[in-house]
């Protein structure tokens, strides 16, 4: 398989499942740590917050490898989560509505006294995921470009700082690239701001096709944009930046705007701060644009 498309399916799955204290013993437990439980998952609106600490719970009783929630806004999972040999799949309701699609893996079959006891802790987890999900649709109003729906400057800025200290705790690379397009004011004069809100929306689409979920695409505003590439080293990079070019000269609105893409490339250095790694991007993609444009440059 293809370095690139094993990148792109992998979504940093590890071969790592949950800690798992099930005991035989523990059927006949009354389970008395459920009553606190409503009262932790209550105690945060952050999704990735809610679904670790319920995974948490879960694990203490059923051997999970990770736990996913899904909604049609978004998607979060357990660190660790591995897409499992065997998933039991279900859906978190309000009022006969549909909140989310809850999938728990694991690497042995779910028996029958698994999924009555999933099912009851389960009973805690549909509101607070649907108050998490509120808020996280609510903060997503405030770090969202609206036009291409990519993360806005606000949103990169946040996700940045995030990005470099998780880096650093966890000891995984961490690349970035950014992105301008070329010829784009041109092409904007030449055939409108509507067509050029198009070209931009194009490129989004772009974007979202050469990365996984666990990666993060950005507009800063006009034509410039940026991703961070979690867990991934420079080559992966640069794999993805060739693929973004390929597919924008692909790309028939393109084409006819002559619009391309010169990007800059940098890989976090050990004890790098956020500034100094995106002074090092930036510069690549200046050199990029320096040299004939429609290139990739990395630090």
């Amino acid at each position: 398989m293809d370095i690139l498309q094993s990148y792109l399916s992998s979504d940093q799955n590890t071969l790592n499942p949950l800690p798992s204290q099930f005991l035989a013993q523990d059927q006949q437990s009354d389970f008395s740590s459920f009553a606190s439980l409503t009262e932790r998952l209550h105690s945060s609106l952050d999704l990735q917050r809610i679904v670790q600490i319920f995974a948490d719970e879960v694990a203490k009783y059923v051997q999970i490898s990770g736990i996913r929630i899904q909604t049609e806004a978004a998607s979060v999972q357990t660190e660790r989560f591995v897409e499992g040999i065997y998933e039991h799949i279900t859906e978190l309701h309000i009022n006969q509505k549909s909140v989310a699609i809850l999938t728990y893996a694991s690497y042995r079959e779910f028996e029958n006294q698994d999924l009555r006891l999933l099912q009851s802790l389960q009973n805690k987890l549909t509101m607070p995921v649907y108050n998490g999900l509120q808020y996280f649709l609510l903060q997503q109003q405030t770090v969202k470009d609206h036009l291409t729906q990519l993360g806005n400057r606000a949103g990169f800025d946040e996700q940045f700082e995030m990005a470099i200290a998780r880096t650093q705790r966890d000891e995984q690379p961490l690349t970035l690239l950014v992105i301008d397009l070329d010829n784009f004011k041109r092409a904007n004069d030449t055939y409108g701001h509507e067509m050029g809100d198009e070209v931009l929306k194009t490129f989004a689409k772009i974007l979202r096709r050469c990365i996984r979920r666990s990666d993060l695409a950005f507009r800063f505003g006009g034509d410039e944009f940026a991703i961070l590439l979690n867990n991934a080293e420079e080559d992966i990079a640069m794999r993805v930046a060739s693929r973004i070019q390929s597919l924008v000269a692909q790309s028939a609105i393109m084409h006819q705007c002559q619009v391309s893409s010169s990007i800059g490339c940098a890989a976090w250095e050990y004890s790098e701060t956020s500034k100094q790694l995106f002074r090092r991007a930036d510069s690549a993609l200046y050199l990029a644009k320096d040299s004939g444009k429609n290139q990739l440059k990395c630090a």
